[in-house]
């Protein structure tokens, strides 16, 4: 997603007149992130309050569910992602 935004602002006055459709797209997917991150906090607390997997298991998604909140943290620094 930040490699379209950089396209974007290597290619700045072309993209004010008129928006590409990566730009669009890149635009779209900050959402899916948003979206797909809070999908994963949900479905790591319901790991952690019934038990749902082994503790390697358990673990490994606490760790990659982690990683997405500091992905979304560090956009939402960017300006990229509203929170």
């Amino acid at each position: 997603m930040l490699v379209i935004f950089l396209l974007a602002w290597i290619n700045f006055n072309a993209e004010i007149a008129s928006p590409s459709l990566a730009l669009r797209a890149g635009k779209v997917l900050r959402y899916i992130t948003l979206v797909g991150t809070a999908g994963a906090v949900v479905t790591t607390g319901f790991a952690w309050h019934d038990g749902y997997w082994t503790r390697s298991a358990w673990l490994h998604y606490s760790v990659v569910t982690l990683l997405a909140l500091l992905f979304a943290w560090q956009l939402s620094l960017l300006r990229i992602l509203p929170l």
